[in-house]
């Protein structure tokens, strides 16, 4: 059996399996209308820390691949700054050499000190080791504030109460770049894999149809066709359908 790190911190730069379902193995998504709310509460709370390759959301459970921004990107974000500003004072102490760049004079209409001009190289060590230590807590936050939002509305929708999703969501680090595409290939054909689709191609809900579009999106589209080498390839690739055992080892399923 596989002994595998569901629960790994979400560093910049890393690629990522993230997976949750719905707590008790309940429904997440109950109307068509749904699974479009997700998606925009997800490009809102998600989208600017995260850049998003594939997704497959099905009733009761999500797949995502996804690559968290760069180091630079996330220190030059007023959001992240907010964040450690809100902390409880508990858990600042473990970021004090880092919030330390927030104070003192040159503040902005917003607040916070002006740290434009600053970079994660102008960060001595102990500032540096706390910025990579709050990263995958920001991150940790953003999903945390995505379900939490959602599953006020479908709460609201379905006159239910308590949590919607099972905590914490489960993520796994994607390390060797040559497996992507069979990856894709897996969380695309989810519906499929689980009965729910008899051709994951015609299912509306994930990320398949986007690549094939050329209307604006989120998603890494131009990236991902790279992965196959062109758009046809992407396209005889996912009709011949992928060995997953190859990927085993980077697969999730309910349990």
């Amino acid at each position: 059996m596989l002994h595998r790190d569901y629960f790994p911190p979400m560093v910049p730069g890393g690629y990522y399996h993230v997976f949750n379902r719905g707590n008790n193995k309940e429904n997440l998504f109950y109307l068509s209308k749904n699974y479009g709310y997700f998606l925009e509460k997800y490009k809102h709370y998600l989208s600017p820390w995260l850049d998003t390759y594939a997704y497959c959301l099905l009733p009761n459970h999500f797949h995502l691949l996804v690559r968290v921004k760069e180091a630079g990107e996330i220190f030059k974000a007023k959001a992240f700054w907010k964040f450690l500003k809100d902390l409880p004072e508990k858990d600042l102490s473990d970021f004090e050499n880092l919030t330390g760049l927030m104070l003192g004079g040159g503040e902005d209409p917003t607040g916070f000190r002006n740290l434009s001009g600053l970079g994660v190289e102008d960060l001595n060590a102990k500032q540096e080791a706390e910025f990579h230590k709050a990263c995958p807590a920001f991150i940790s936050e953003q999903f945390r504030l995505l379900f939490m939002s959602y599953s006020k509305a479908i709460n609201k929708q379905q006159g239910r109460v308590g949590s919607l999703f099972q905590r914490p969501f489960k993520r796994l680090l994607v390390g060797n770049e040559s497996h992507f595409g069979n990856l894709i290939f897996y969380i695309n054909a989810n519906a499929q894999l689980h009965g729910i689709s008899d051709d994951f191609r015609e299912y509306p809900h994930s990320s398949y149809s986007t690549y094939l579009s050329k209307a604006a999106t989120k998603l890494e589209r131009d990236e991902v066709i790279g992965w196959f080498g062109s758009r046809e390839s992407l396209i005889a690739a996912h009709e011949q359908h992928m060995d997953l055992k190859v990927i085993e080892y980077l697969m999730i399923e309910e349990e």
